[in-house]
């Protein structure tokens, strides 16, 4: 941490509550317990109980210390809860070491002790390494029990808990214990109590939360899982006694990065600044955005970010051409405040993993850098390889961010952190436009088919920045990712392909332009003196309607997009299309103005043309609107099932 606690020590004994200090050497899993009978959900495997405590200590000449320790008890229910915790894995992040581990199976006349014999286990998925130990002899309708304490690094700038999960708990309890004088803020959302602080005798805090019930929350389509199940974020408010009582984990950053960018330059870092300007091309002359696409490009393709020392002047980071992440941030910023540019920097989440609250301060929410440039109201991530300007990750907003502004002589006697509101990319800046060209041949059992696509945004762009750098296969792969159409297995082939270069990344379209060369399943059958043509197989499927009836909240997609589609058949001669009615036409498929969906049908004697679009101008849509969503994905759905009946003439 950036700042010194003294914590007073407590001697072992007993609160008003009757619980031991420290917790985590005092508390083990007891008697078994009565063997707990079915709770009647048909749940695959519920919890009978669960206990975390967080214990926060000061050992002397060690430092500070957390220790967690978590006490569950699962009733198995199907086989599949059987092959899930016959293993049980204990995650690794920030510990230091098992502190110890019991478990037991209760069955219905017997209770069986586990010998836990750790091993170690790194899962290459989630890069995190775990310890974990192996459950024999597992039965339906057996309980697990488990219980371990783990040594960490403590986390007073912030963490998250979250409670709620696939499967039912009951009996749950919280607890976050901390010496006499040491104070947390904690907010709790999605129906969580708040959590309450115990009297104690024994020099220490005490926060605790008790539920009878937390119920399953199943995930849905379209769901931000983590920002609407029970959860408790927390991090230190205060340390009673110090010089300094109130703790702020936003003021320790803003201290932190006062040190890392507001001084002032030498000579010889100028000097520095100003020649790489020169080759870059970069000037007070140019046009701002021009200024920035140019450093950006600068420091996304040519410098080499995390490969360099700590602590190096500008001079030395532009010599060795890399840097750690804070020293390239550094370079960015510099580069931009050289050629006048403002620009504001800051922090912000991952809203998946956490949306970032203005109601509680946490390191929680400071996982990526931003900049933001006033004058062009446009944001940028600068150590975000694959993204450009204008395009911020699409997981990270809309969101929060904490933003910082530094001044023009970069001697901020402070920096003042503020949260504010981080937009979203605009729809018109995320499209995707695909023309496609049937030339049915004479025996109407065949065709030439042309596929045209331009693609603007985070679609074209996460290949455009890469795209120099793949390898024929690769390449190859990409191609025909982008030309496929039907998505079912037929092949391709790419005829011409623009603007596939990282210096064009999020900046003008990917052009791309083939033909089907084969397909999987045939587009044509005849029927007596018909033709049928699988016309909806040019719609890929979209998630079945019916689960998103069961939606309890709200509708979250990945970005804002507009999309349009257009289909043209030219038949070798004059023909009666006999179900045309199968195609729906409409010019706003719902009333909602931040959507807009049209179609309409062309038709003449030997020619149809079909073409849709959708614009979706938000990410974020309240359930309230289910009805209208499962319109929009009932009429896509449809689309998919359309067969055409052909008449010649």
């Amino acid at each position: 941490m950036r700042v010194i606690f003294v914590f007073l020590l407590a001697s072992y004994g007993l609160n008003s509550w009757g619980q031991q200090y420290p917790f985590h050497k005092h508390y083990d899993l007891g008697e078994a317990s009565t063997y707990a009978t079915d709770d009647g959900t048909k749940q695959l495997y519920y919890y009978t109980k669960y206990l975390m405590t967080i214990e926060y200590d000061y050992i002397p000449y060690v430092g500070h210390v957390k220790y967690k320790t978590k006490h569950y008890r699962v009733k198995l229910n199907a086989d599949v809860a059987i092959e899930e915790f016959n293993k049980v894995y204990i995650p690794m992040e920030n510990a230091y070491g098992i502190m110890k581990a019991e478990a037991r199976v209760i069955k219905p006349n017997e209770v069986i002790d586990v010998d836990v014999d750790l091993e170690q286990f790194y899962s290459e998925e989630e890069g995190e390494n775990y310890q974990y130990f192996p459950i024999s002899g597992l039965e339906l309708g057996d309980e697990v029990e488990i219980f371990y304490s783990l040594r960490m690094a403590p986390s007073y700038n912030g963490e998250q808990f979250l409670f709620q999960g696939e499967m039912p708990i009951y009996d749950f309890d919280f607890r976050l214990i901390a010496p006499i004088d040491t104070y947390f803020n904690l907010l709790s959302q999605n129906g969580l109590p708040e959590p309450q602080l115990l009297d104690t005798i024994l020099q220490k805090n005490e926060y605790w939360i008790h539920l009878d019930t937390i119920p399953a929350l199943k995930s849905e389509y379209f769901s931000e899982y983590n920002n609407v199940c029970m959860r408790l974020d927390a991090s230190l408010s205060s340390i009673k006694g110090t010089v300094d009582e109130t703790y702020s984990p936003y003021d320790s950053y803003s201290s932190y990065a006062k040190g890392a960018f507001a001084y002032s330059l030498s000579k010889k870092d100028l000097k520095a600044l100003e020649q790489l300007s020169n080759r870059l091309g970069v000037s007070r002359l140019n046009k701002e955005i021009d200024n920035i696409r140019k450093i950006e490009n600068y420091m996304k393709n040519d410098f080499l970010v995390g490969y360099g020392e700590r602590d190096l002047s500008i001079y030395e980071i532009i010599e060795q051409g890399k840097s750690d992440g804070i020293g390239a941030m550094n370079l960015f910023m510099r580069l931009l405040s050289f050629v006048g540019i403002e620009f504001e920097f800051g922090l912000v989440s991952d809203r998946y993993d956490s949306y970032f609250s203005d109601e509680i301060e946490s390191d929680k929410f400071m996982q990526n850098y931003f900049i933001y440039f006033p004058r062009i109201d446009e944001y940028l991530a600068p150590l975000d390889f694959g993204s450009r300007l204008g395009y911020l990750d699409h997981d990270w907003t809309p969101n929060n961010g904490l933003f910082f502004k530094m001044e023009k002589n970069y001697l901020n006697d402070k920096l003042e952190g503020t949260i504010k509101p981080i937009k979203t990319t605009p729809s018109a800046s995320n499209s995707d436009s695909t023309v496609i060209v049937i030339n049915v041949h004479d025996d109407y059992a065949s065709a030439d088919i042309t596929i045209e696509r331009y693609i603007k945004g985070f679609k074209a762009g996460e290949h455009q920045v890469y795209y120099q750098v793949y390898n024929k296969q690769k390449k190859e792969e990409v191609h025909d990712e982008l030309l496929d159409i039907f998505k079912n297995n037929s092949r391709y082939e790419l005829k011409e392909i623009k603007h596939a270069n990282s210096a064009d990344a999020f900046h003008k379209p990917l052009i791309v332009k083939g033909t089907v060369t084969s397909m999987h399943a045939p587009l044509f059958e005849r029927a007596n003196k018909m033709v049928i043509l699988d016309f909806g197989v040019f719609f890929k499927e979209y998630v079945d309607p019916k689960e998103l009836d069961r939606k309890q909240f709200d509708f979250v997609f990945a970005h804002a997009l507009v999309r349009s589609k257009e289909i043209q058949i030219n038949f070798p001669n004059d023909v009666n299309l006999l179900n045309t009615d199968a195609i729906p036409v409409f010019d706003d498929l719902v009333d909602i103005e931040s959507i807009q969906i049209s179609s309409n049908l062309k038709l003449e004697k030997n020619k149809m043309i079909y073409k849709v679009r959708d614009e979706y101008k938000q990410q974020r849509y309240p359930v309230d609107l289910k009805q209208d969503i499962i319109k929009v994905f009932d009429f896509h759905d449809e689309l998919t099932k359309v067969k055409l009946l052909i008449e010649e003439q």
